[in-house]
């Protein structure tokens, strides 16, 4: 039998004709995948997909500062896929850090980094557990953003969410 077919086999009946039912939210704000069974019709969560948690999101600071995109975008080229967005200005906009709208964007396997020059995001687009490739940018974006809220002074602040590994 198939992984697949182990995870949505009926916990009732053990049919393996079943459909997908939505998520519901457990306790905590954890995801499961629900299913129901097309023979006996009751409701169940997959087994493997038991506990799908929010996609990895964290956002990290410089304070004094500023990074230097150039130097960043051949750093990380050298083992990750790199894209650099530069964002259209007008000298008639009358607007706060307009010169600051560069960005690089580094992606690893699951896990993309958006750089800018006081300001990281990390984050994925579906839940998945970091690989080896995962970690080295993960690590590198936090040696290079060392903050973990937007000033010095003692307000917002923001922990990293747990994520797992490979």
């Amino acid at each position: 039998m198939s992984r697949v077919a182990e995870e949505t086999t009926c916990t009732k009946c053990g049919s393996i004709k079943t459909r997908k039912y939505g998520l519901k939210i457990l306790a905590g704000g954890k995801k499961a995948q629900m299913f129901q069974c097309k023979e006996c019709g009751s409701y169940f969560r997959s087994k493997g997909m038991e506990m799908l948690g929010e996609p990895y999101h964290y956002v990290r600071f410089r304070w004094w500062s500023r990074v230097d995109l150039e130097q960043t975008e051949r750093e990380f080229s050298k083992e990750f896929e790199v894209e650099r967005k530069i964002y259209p200005r007008d000298e008639m906009e009358l607007a706060l850090r307009k010169d600051e709208r560069e960005e690089v964007i580094v992606r690893a396997d699951t896990l993309t980094a958006t750089l800018s020059v006081f300001m990281a995001v990390l984050s994925q687009k579906q839940v998945a557990p970091f690989t080896d490739r995962d970690m080295e940018l993960r690590k590198k974006v936090l040696e290079a953003y060392p903050r973990s809220r937007p000033t010095p002074f003692p307000w917002s602040f923001t922990h990293e969410p747990k994520f797992e590994t490979t």
